[in-house]
């Protein structure tokens, strides 16, 4: 467990594979300040869960499991005795989190857009859940008056775009997606600021969302958009 005076930040970067990183950072001189911290500590490139897809693998973040142990394979996820699938979730998951075996030992987290965390557990801090949260709900934090305090820091606060990407449309989309970085990266900070806390995680999928639209721009040189996933 964590030295009692010690903290734990965990940034995740949704989408960011190791060799395009190394390329970036390495071989293009861009990416600084990841780069400093990457200098600062360890780089590994790790093998993903099978399948290799976002559910399963952030599931054996979050638990330490396999796919078969944790039992989420996929984004949907099978209904008992039907032929019905449903959204992964956090019910779903076997497994002790993360966050549990840390709230069991008297340790303070903030968890914030971790995907198929929804819903949001009790934990000995507060959560806001990530990707498979359904779009319309208010309840994607504990304790829910942090639903509050979100809507005060950033009332445009959002886990998904308003808008889908359409080819054509990439300006939009990009303009989308910094709104939406931005605001995370705000609350975070607050959040940093006004929590106490030993364990502090955050995951950004913007990253993750923009090489789905525009890693076709990324070695056109010619293209507007064809720096926009740096940045």
């Amino acid at each position: 467990m964590p030295h009692s005076k010690g903290k734990i930040l965990v940034i995740g970067i949704d989408g960011a594979p190791y060799d395009l990183l190394n390329t970036f950072i390495n071989k293009e001189g861009k990416l600084p300040i990841l780069g400093e911290l990457i200098d600062n500590g360890v780089f590994l490139k790790l093998i993903s869960t099978i399948p290799p897809a976002t559910a399963p693998a952030w599931s054996s973040f979050i638990t330490g499991l396999n796919p078969g142990k944790h039992g989420i394979f996929e984004f949907m996820v099978k209904v008992r005795r039907s032929y019905n699938f449903m959204p992964a979730n956090s019910l779903l998951r076997s497994g002790k989190e993360l966050w549990e075996i840390l709230t069991n030992y008297g340790k303070k987290v903030c968890v914030i857009n971790v995907p198929v965390t929804y819903p949001p557990k009790k934990v000995n801090g507060i959560m806001i859940t990530g990707l498979l949260t359904p779009p319309s709900t208010e309840n994607f934090t504990y304790p829910p008056s942090a639903y509050n305090e979100v809507n005060s820091i950033v009332p445009d606060y959002s886990i998904y775009p308003s808008i889908s990407y359409i080819e054509g449309q990439e300006r939009e989309y990009v303009k989308e997606l910094r709104r939406m970085l931005k605001g995370r990266i705000k609350l975070a900070l607050h959040l940093m600021d006004q929590k106490q806390w030993d364990f502090f995680m955050i995951v950004f999928n913007e990253t993750d969302m923009i090489q789905h639209a525009l890693w076709n721009h990324l070695e056109d040189s010619a293209s507007p958009y064809a720096g926009e996933i740096l940045k």
